[in-house]
Order: structure tokens, then sequence, then C-alpha cells
């Protein structure tokens, strides 16, 4: 019976919320994205055109049929994929309409890695620089402003943009309709730094479901990482913050865009703020532990950098009380709420600054101590709380009898 007892308790102490799986450990939110809006948008007769690592994505994700299938081992199929390396390549963009239109495609997946620039000799994107359709290779000195998977979203003669984030964008190709040519006209490569030519993808955001926001400022943000372009960059951050002014993603990325990149805090820090007042309000779009991270963050910038040491406080305190009448916080397996070591960070934030707030602390570092004794967090402010020294035997009763 004692052993058994012994063996119960330890069990029941285990980390298991930190062996948890979810679908999202599994593929990039972009990804995920992509394939959510394609279920949600695309009609189930859709055929879409993309290259292989696509392609195997929305099999997976969605019932859309593809052109390329990921199991080519069929002459017929491989000479397929050649085909569709042009899409990293350099075709022009009628060509690129041919094909899909040839095998019934009624729209293009783009990865946009395949234009993340040079990443040195021989990097994924420039694959076609050396393999398959000979007519379509780029050239040495073709940068990844010149290929199609950048023009081609933005050519508004044979392509209508109809989906975009840091990762994907979806094409939809037009056809001719009773013999009439295609309006429009193909870009350029100095054309890219037209703002002007964008709007029609940054208008495809309006037409989609609540996670175009975040698409919009993860675009923005693709711009300075991938193409060192501060001035696209601020045009897309500026157009998601006018499409969704009250999108708690949109106003946290923003500020932090102004803060980080243009380095000017005290423009960002309405932004942060609002952004934190939007995601009280927003439960559905920001997760109460992620608003935990983002409020806790907050408030030790209040605190170090900018001196407001009230605003901070007052900013932990509700938290803490949030957390503590919480019916569910000790469900450390549910990834919507906050960790043991985010509570814990609270409860020392708190005690450090003020013996008025104490109490509270106390009561938030009983919660975390609950939850996870043994963590970092725990381990490192014990003496603080506790009064005493963490010898091995307090180690051993906390692990297997704390409630």
């Amino acid at each position: 019976v004692g052993l058994g007892l012994f063996t119960f308790t330890w069990t029941a102490r285990l980390p298991f919320d930190d062996i948890d799986l979810d679908e999202a450990d599994f593929a990039f939110p972009n990804v995920l994205r992509l394939t959510k809006w394609m279920n949600e948008n695309l009609p189930m007769s859709a055929v879409v055109v993309s290259d292989m690592t696509i392609s195997a994505q929305i099999r997976v994700g969605t019932d859309l049929s593809t052109v390329l299938h990921p199991h080519y081992e069929h002459i017929d199929v491989r000479e397929r994929v050649q085909q569709w390396y042009a899409l990293s390549a350099c075709p022009p963009s009628h060509h690129v309409q041919y094909m899909a239109l040839s095998y019934g495609a009624e729209y293009i997946a783009l990865n946009l890695f395949r234009c993340s620039g040079a990443g040195g000799e021989n990097g994924p994107f420039r694959l076609t620089d050396y393999i398959g359709n000979y007519t379509h290779r780029c050239g040495p000195d073709t940068d990844a402003m010149s290929r199609f998977c950048m023009l081609g979203r933005i050519d508004s003669r044979y392509f209508e943009p109809v989906y975009q984030n840091a990762e994907y964008a979806v094409l939809k190709v037009k056809r001719k309709k009773d013999g009439k040519a295609l309006i429009g006209r193909s870009p350029k490569k100095h054309d890219l730094y037209n703002a002007s030519l964008w709007q029609p993808l940054l208008d495809s955001c309006k037409a989609y479901d609540e996670q175009c926001g975040l698409d919009l400022v993860d675009f923005g943000r693709s711009w300075i990482d991938r193409y060192k372009n501060a001035k696209m960059a601020d045009v897309v951050y500026k157009e998601a913050l006018r499409r969704r002014p009250e999108d708690p993603l949109v106003l946290k990325h923003y500020a932090e865009y102004v803060d980080f990149d243009l380095q000017d805090l005290q423009t960002a820090i309405p932004y942060y703020e609002k952004a934190l007042e939007a995601a009280k309000n927003s439960p559905d779009v920001v997760t109460f532990a992620e608003r935990t991270r983002w409020t806790t963050d907050w408030a030790i910038v209040l605190d170090q950098e900018l001196q407001e040491s009230r605003h901070a406080m007052s900013l932990m305190t509700g938290l803490a009380k949030e957390i503590l009448h919480h019916p569910d916080i000790r469900m450390q397996a549910r990834r919507d709420l906050p960790d043991a070591g985010r509570i814990c960070t609270v409860a020392h934030f708190l005690h450090a600054k003020s013996p008025k707030s104490r109490e509270l602390a106390k009561k938030v570092w009983k919660l975390a101590k609950g939850i996870r004794p043994n963590m970092k967090c725990i381990r490192e402010n014990w003496e603080e709380f506790e009064g005493r020294p963490r010898t091995v035997g307090t180690i051993v009763a906390e692990f297997l009898f704390a409630p």
C-alpha cells in the first residue's frame, strides 16, 4: 500500500504538461493559417498548383486537389515537378498562367522562402538556376526581387492576389472572357517598391478572416528580415494598422516595430497600452497565457526603462488578482492558461517592489509553487518567500506532497 501510494503521488507530480503534444508543434503557424484560409475560402473543386513542399502541406491540411503529388515516382509527375520549379525562377507571367490553366489549376500557392535572398551560392531558391527548365533560368546575377515568386504577386494582368502572409501567397489565375484581352500590367523589378501596385494584395486582406491583421504584420516583418526594405515594411505595417486598428495582435506587432526597428519607444507606448487593453477584451484572439506574457514583459519595461513603477505595479496587481480568481488556473496542460513560470514572475515582481503587495505576492507564489515546485523560478526565489534554505528534504517533500 505504501509503495502504491508513493508511486501514485510521484507520478502525479511529473510535468506531463511539458510533454503534451499539439498539432501546432508539427507545423509552422503560417502553414496552418494558409490551409485554414484555403478551407474557408476556396471551393472544394478548386485545383491548386505549387511546389512540392506546399503541395504536400495542402494535401494534408485540406481536401483540395493539387497538380503535384509528393509521391512523384511516375515520369509524368516528375516532369510536372521540374516545370513548376519555374515558380522560383524567372519565367514570364503569361507562361506561368498558361502552365497553370493547362493543368486545370485555378490557384497558384507561392512559397516565398524561395524568394528569401541569396543564402549563399547554392541556396534552395536558386534550384532552377542549375536544373530543370533551361528557358526559365534567372542567371548568376539575378536577385530575389526579379523572380516570379516576387513579381508574380503584383502582376495584375494575369493574376489576382487573394491571400498573403509572411511565408505564402495565393494567386487566382485569370482567364480570358469572351476572347477579350486581359486587363492590367506586368511589373518590372523597380515596380516592387511602388506601394500602389501592392494595393490589390493588401485589399485582399479585407476579404478573409480575423487572421488578416496578423498576416499583414507578418508580411511587413518579412520586408525587414528577408528583403531589408524598410520603406515597404513601413507601408505594410501602417496598412495593417489602418485596416485593423482595434486588433490586439496588430497593435502589439506595430508597437514592437516602432520600438525596435524605428528605435522610438515613446511613440510605441500608446500602442503597447492599447494592445493590452484590446487583448483583455478579445480572449478569442489573445489567450490568457499570451496576455500574461505581454503584461509581465510590459510591466518590466515600465518599471526598469520608463521609471513608471506605479503603473507597472497596477498592471501586475490586476494580473495577480485575475490569476488567483481564475477557476482553471491549475490546469497546466491547457495552453491558453499562463504557466507556472509566468505566475512565479508575477509573485516575485510584487514581492520585490512593495511591502504593501507582499500578502498578494505570497498567495500567487503559493499557487505557482503548488503547480510546479521544482521549476527554475521557484528554486531561485525560494528563500525570499519561504525564509529558509531549500534543502534536499524540502525538495522531496514538496515534490511528493505539495498540493
